[in-house]
């Protein structure tokens, strides 16, 4: 019981062979995405006081199942009712994951009187929104300051770690471009494959036949292109993707996807020299990758690490986070981000090295705060490891741009916090 209140969480039985998926009976429930649309009749059932919902960026994309069966929407026919509750809370650390348009969702249903009530104009006001092609392009940045101020006015409550806990020790980030010798074959490869690849789907990728009419390409555009395409498929499962994906688009995204794993997995030997390097200091370290071949990899030059990628169950996972916690003879983490980059804390380190990266910061963010949090007594290092020339080291770059401007979409500067503090 927690505060008087009884507490149930739905879990999974197997009984005689069969999966029974229990709801329970309590003043409390609390439950995954995934089981929100199989017990939504007993949800529907119940008249709920208050409704939270944790890492709620993960209902960006206002046509996945799991946005409109607590938000609503669906076609015409097949609409789904939002969850009724006559209080709402919804809680993220990253609420625009790469752009304004990522919080559409959050302030229509949060605000639908104020800055939700029209989309068009809001996409015209914050997304610095314009007519393209082939219809409204919404991927930019507008007027972030007036939207932060009216979104603290009327719904927002937004407090960094700064804030919050003080006696928290900084956190800095390294780019550590390492050599291409050996490689350049790899990174050729990888970079003339993203030009063909959105040369070959340009229209299905950017809605409009763009790139085929410039003669001479700006990798920098096609990386701000990749990530504004395929930036929102973080946190959805695979038949989300395939739902908002175009069949040329899936094709696109898998191709560039291997090329960025074949090149990582022939870093594999230069990330270890250089973690060795730092092991051999006595220092503790996290190593996130993307994918999970290149977790497996690391793994068999550190069989003695703790291990979590998809692939590893749910009940086994916090076993390995304890032994890498509190075992000294555990001095090495492996995880892919998908899996180990929220949710788990791994404060016994305060290095986190990234042997690949993913499209968007809140990604990487997240994984950084595993060990930047609560417990932490020492300064945290992020490196971020990229090889010279390639799509890596571009991507850390607009990754770093990206996050300047959700900062200044979200986060109050430090002067006018302080003032904030002192009235």
């Amino acid at each position: 019981t927690a505060h008087g209140l009884t507490v149930g969480i739905c879990k999974v039985r197997i009984r005689n062979k069969k999966r029974e998926h229990h709801f329970p009976d309590t003043d409390v429930v609390i439950l995954n995405y995934e089981q929100v649309e199989r017990h939504r009749d007993k949800i529907d059932a119940i008249h709920w006081d208050l409704m939270g919902v944790d890492e709620s960026h993960y209902l960006k994309v206002g046509s996945t199942k799991r946005t409109q069966q607590i938000l609503g929407g669906g076609k015409k026919g097949k609409r789904v009712k939002p969850i009724k509750a006559k209080r709402r809370i919804f809680m993220s650390g990253t609420p625009a994951t790469i752009k304004p348009i990522d919080m559409w969702t959050m302030v229509k249903a949060c605000d639908p009187k104020g800055l939700g009530r029209n989309y068009i104009s809001y996409v015209y006001r914050y997304c610095d929104a314009y007519e393209g092609g082939f219809g409204l392009v919404t991927d930019g940045a507008s007027n972030l300051g007036e939207f932060q101020v009216k979104a603290r006015a009327a719904f927002m409550i937004r407090r960094d770690k700064k804030t919050v806990l003080k006696e928290l020790p900084p956190k800095t980030r390294q780019i550590v471009e390492l050599p291409s010798e050996g490689l350049s074959t790899l990174i050729k490869k990888e970079l003339s494959l993203v030009e063909e690849t959105m040369l070959k789907y340009e229209t299905e990728i950017l809605g409009a036949p763009i790139l085929s009419e410039v003669e001479d390409f700006d990798m920098s555009s096609l990386i701000e292109v990749m990530e504004q395409r395929w930036g929102h498929l973080s946190g959805l499962n695979f038949e989300e993707r395939a739902a908002v994906l175009t069949p040329g688009q899936v094709e696109a995204f898998e191709e560039i996807s291997t090329a960025r794993k074949d090149l990582a997995i022939a870093m594999v030997p230069m990330v270890k020299k250089y973690v060795d390097d730092i092991l051999q200091s006595g220092e503790k370290v996290v190593l996130f990758c993307y994918h999970t071949d290149v977790a497996a990899e690391l793994k068999r030059h550190y069989n003695q690490c703790a291990f979590v990628t998809g692939k590893v169950p749910q009940d086994r996972r916090q076993d390995e986070v304890d032994r890498f916690q509190n075992d000294p003879d555990c001095n090495i983490f492996i995880g892919n981000i998908t899996a180990a980059g929220v949710g788990l804390t791994l404060t016994a380190s305060n290095i986190v090295v990234f042997s690949e990266l993913p499209w968007i910061p809140s990604e990487i963010e997240q994984a950084e705060d595993r060990t930047w949090r609560i417990g932490q007594d020492n300064a945290v290092t992020s490196i971020w490891l990229v090889v010279e020339g390639s799509l890596g080291a571009m991507m850390a770059q607009r990754l770093i741009k990206t996050q300047i401007v959700l900062s200044r979409m979200l986060d109050v500067p430090a002067h006018l916090q302080e003032a904030s503090n002192d009235t």
